[in-house]
């Protein structure tokens, strides 16, 4: 993986947990991302007509990813309901890369030195450790814990349907770009149906919110696709997920989370495994 690779993929997680950021500060989450996917649609239509669509031996796997997000979606939007941004999102995003990382090795036969193997299992430890301490109530809150590993192991689905979709596809923007207006529907017709209210003050108390959420989720989602395309799955899901770093970050300063020793543990090691990643590439 070249440096310009990762640094991108980093400046991608960065944007990813200021996305989070928004849904967790959302009154109703479910709204929130309504109010988002609102907008992803738009993005997706206008990108549509600049990208021609993807092959049709590609649209089995975006349709397939395009569910399993929806899926991680919900899930997440439960979990935020019981738990800190930065205890919930941890336990989400941590699960995925030794999945991504194991299904990319036997489905696609892609293979990692046994330092990359290393660097991905120590960022998953520290990712995961970060959602061990207790949060701002004092208390690990199990049944978040319980549905944000659930959306975990969507997430890891969904990134190898997307991984291999896209390169069946064979250009980043035109795989995102379907990708979002699809997938921006598959979230927001059920939403309409299960919050049409709580939509509608959301776009009358945080419209902005949404023009800004999908706006990081499309750039966030063209450059994790794009670097899929020339380095190993894996190693692009580990340094997705260091996505925590950032949220840790924004749940201390901006939403005043008290974060405690091992999540500012968990945050260095992570952060040295992602040094560790590059030297093993």
């Amino acid at each position: 993986m070249s440096l310009g690779v990762l640094l991108a993929v980093l400046f991608a997680a960065m944007m990813h947990a200021v996305y989070h950021a928004i849904v967790k500060t959302g009154g109703d989450k479910i709204a929130a991302i309504g109010c988002i996917a609102t907008f992803e649609v738009i993005y997706g239509a206008i990108g549509s007509m600049i990208f021609a669509p993807p092959p049709l031996a590609a649209w089995g796997w975006l349709l397939g990813a395009v569910a399993l997000q929806t899926v991680y979606r919900f899930f997440t939007c439960y979990a935020y309901r019981l738990g800190d941004l930065s205890q919930v999102m941890p336990l989400a995003r941590g699960t995925a890369p030794l999945l991504v990382t194991a299904g990319s090795a036997i489905w696609l036969h892609e293979t990692l030195t046994i330092g990359q193997f290393f660097a991905i299992f120590l960022i998953t430890a520290g990712i995961m450790t970060l959602a061990l301490s207790r949060n701002s109530r004092g208390r690990i809150d199990l049944a978040a814990g319980g549905v944000a590993i659930a959306s975990g192991v969507a997430v890891a689905a969904y990134s190898i349907f997307d991984g291999v979709g896209s390169r069946i596809t064979g250009n980043s923007g035109s795989y995102v770009w379907w990708l979002t207006l699809t997938g921006g529907f598959a979230f927001l017709i059920p939403a309409l149906i299960l919050r049409p209210r709580a939509i509608a003050e959301t776009f009358r108390t945080r419209w902005y919110s949404g023009p800004l959420g999908a706006a990081f989720s499309a750039a966030t989602y063209w450059i994790v696709i794009w670097a899929m395309t020339w380095a190993p799955i894996g190693m692009v899901s580990a340094l997705r997920e260091t996505t925590v770093i950032f949220a840790v970050i924004i749940g201390i300063v901006v939403l005043k989370e008290r974060p405690g020793p091992v999540r500012l543990t968990a945050v260095t090691v992570t952060a040295l495994s992602i040094a560790l990643l590059k030297l093993a590439a």
